[in-house]
């Protein structure tokens, strides 16, 4: 999922129990995968092996950097005339 503001995202999520599993940070994106049934707290986001063998859905945030700035900004929702799916 394509996100504006990463840090109220995250704080949603957890909200319904989810935890943070891994963070990575590019250059002009970031991502990051949070999980629900994770029995202990996740000291270190930075190791992939976190989500490694999880049985379960994984959410992934995806956001791309500048656009928490950008009033503009808006992604598409794939209803648009011209850019549905199927």
């Amino acid at each position: 999922i394509r996100v504006k503001d990463p840090k109220k995202s995250i704080e949603f999520y957890k909200s319904f129990g989810m935890k943070l599993m891994y963070e990575y940070h590019g250059d002009d994106f970031s991502i990051y995968f949070l999980a629900s049934n994770v029995a202990d707290d996740v000291e270190d986001t930075t190791s992939r092996g976190n989500c490694d063998g999880r049985f379960g859905p994984i959410l992934e945030l995806t956001h791309n950097h500048g656009t928490e700035d950008d009033d503009d900004f808006s992604h598409f929702n794939g209803n648009e005339d011209g850019r549905q799916g199927f």
